[in-house]
C-alpha cells in the first residue's frame, strides 16, 4: 500500500480563494480496503474537521463496497479533499478492462443508499475509452458541518 500527500493544508490563491487539502491512499482492492480507506479518512478528520468524522467513515465503507463489487482491478484509490467545513471523498478503481453495459449502470447505482441519505451530494462516474472498456469507476460524496440528516 502507497500513500500520497498531495497537498498539505489549504493554501490562498492570488485571488483569494482558498484552495483544499487534498490526500491520496492506494490500497489493494481486497477485503482490507474498506477499513484501511475508513481509518485513513478518519485521520485526516479528526484534525481538520471532527463533526464529520462517523458520516466520512460510514460512506467511505459503503464507497468502496460498492467500487470492489464491480472492480476487477487490482488497486483502487481514495481521494480526500477538506476545505473549510466540507469534504469531498472519492474512491475510484485501477481496472482497465472492464466493458461498459448501459443496463447495468442503473443497477450499479440503485445502492448507497447509506452515502446518499448522510451525503450534501454524492455520484458515480465512469470513464471509458474508444472501445467502450470502462477505465475508472469512481464513487464520490460530499459532506458538509452544519447539515441536519433527514
Amino acid at each position: 500500500m502507497s500513500s500520497t500527500l498531495l497537498s498539505p493544508s489549504p493554501r490562498t490563491t492570488r485571488r483569494g480563494f482558498t484552495s483544499p487539502s487534498t490526500y491520496r491512499v492506494t490500497a489493494p482492492a481486497d477485503d482490507a480496503a474498506p477499513r484501511v480507506a475508513r481509518e485513513f479518512v478518519r485521520a485526516i478528520l479528526a484534525r481538520d474537521i471532527p463533526a464529520l468524522v462517523d458520516d466520512a467513515r460510514l460512506c467511505t465503507s459503503d464507497a468502496v463496497t460498492a467500487v470492489l463489487r464491480h472492480t476487477t482491478g487490482a488497486y483502487l484509490h481514495v481521494d480526500v479533499s477538506v476545505l473549510a467545513r466540507r469534504v469531498v471523498v472519492s474512491v475510484g478503481d485501477s481496472d482497465r478492462t472492464g466493458v461498459l453495459n448501459r443496463r447495468d449502470l442503473r443497477k450499479e447505482t440503485s445502492g448507497l443508499s447509506l452515502v446518499r441519505r448522510l451525503s450534501a451530494a454524492s455520484g458515480v462516474s465512469w470513464s471509458w475509452d474508444a472501445h467502450r472498456r470502462t477505465v475508472i469507476t469512481r464513487v464520490w460524496f460530499t459532506l458538509e458541518t452544519g447539515l441536519v440528516s433527514p
